[in-house]
């Protein structure tokens, strides 16, 4: 398995670069994926791919009589995490989670959604059996979240005091504690007295069913990390116009330095150069 993943500010040609990487490799041999994590989506376009895509999109090749195989795929946050639920939860607690109000919440409204998914439809393409993956982002500015929101998720839902709360309340709710003094679990009713009843249950009720996925998430997370930490299975290539690099503050590769604790292979610039206009008009 390999993993390319492209950095860049907007406008530089990182998804065009990236598409041809991936075509490069797939001429040659095997069976790769490019993936786009950019909310713009500009792969779609790049490719000509169907839109409402959910699953990975066979590029036809033939032309250029390939000894690989190409497949392009879209980031579709609510595709990934129910395929996630499913593969993670009995079918009839992946039921209840599905259809649960709160599920509906945590699609759509909850921010950090795609950086964590990310996370796992790397993971997800690694089970389909990809060879390599080529990984378009998201603009400088906010393409390596996905590297570090997943981190903080894995903390937080590995936590002791989240996971008692996960557990515990299902096997509360169960037993006479509950009738006979709602004080037992004081946290809870605590809870119940700021936002109410039934919101309160159907927040902890989600929340008690999807604890055991989450932390399932968790566990994946920490290997799929650790793929993208390690040198000989992922590099990183910044995508940049020549002369762009002048101003460091805003610079993708000062990004990457921000972030040198973590430990990420960044290899030396890819540079998309552009002539400037006083060679145009000469």
């Amino acid at each position: 398995m390999k993993i390319r993943i492209f950095l860049g500010a907007g406008g530089v040609g990182k998804t065009s670069v990236t598409a041809a990487s991936a075509l490069g490799t797939a001429l040659i041999q095997g069976k790769h994926l490019v993936l786009t994590i950019d909310p713009a989506q500009r792969l779609r376009t790049a490719l000509n791919l169907n839109a409402g895509m959910v699953s990975p999109e066979k590029i036809p090749l033939d032309a250029y009589s390939p000894k690989g195989e190409l497949w392009a795929a879209l980031l579709d946050i609510r595709a990934s995490l129910d395929r996630m639920v499913r593969h993670d939860t009995p079918a009839a607690q992946a039921e209840n989670v599905l259809s649960n109000p709160i599920y509906e919440l945590l699609t759509s409204s909850i921010g950090g959604m795609q950086e964590l998914m990310a996370i796992e439809r790397i993971h997800q393409a690694m089970e389909d059996g990809f060879e390599s993956i080529f990984l378009d982002t998201a603009p400088s500015r906010h393409a390596l979240e996905f590297l570090d929101k997943p981190g903080f998720f894995v903390d937080l839902v590995t936590s002791p005091m989240v996971q008692l709360v996960g557990r515990s309340y299902t096997w509360w709710k169960g037993s006479l504690l509950e009738k006979l003094s709602r004080k037992a679990f004081e946290v809870y009713t605590h809870v119940e007295s700021l936002i109410g009843v039934q919101l309160t249950q159907d927040v902890l009720a989600f929340f008690a069913a999807f604890q055991n996925t989450a932390e399932k998430y968790a566990a994946r997370a920490r290997k799929t990390l650790d793929l993208l930490r390690n040198p000989e299975v992922t590099r990183f290539t910044i995508v940049t116009r020549f002369g762009s690099l002048a101003d460091t503050a805003t610079a993708p590769s000062a990004t990457v330095a921000s972030r040198s604790n973590t430990a990420f292979q960044v290899v030396p610039l890819f540079s998309v150069f552009h002539s400037p206009p006083d060679a145009l008009a000469a």
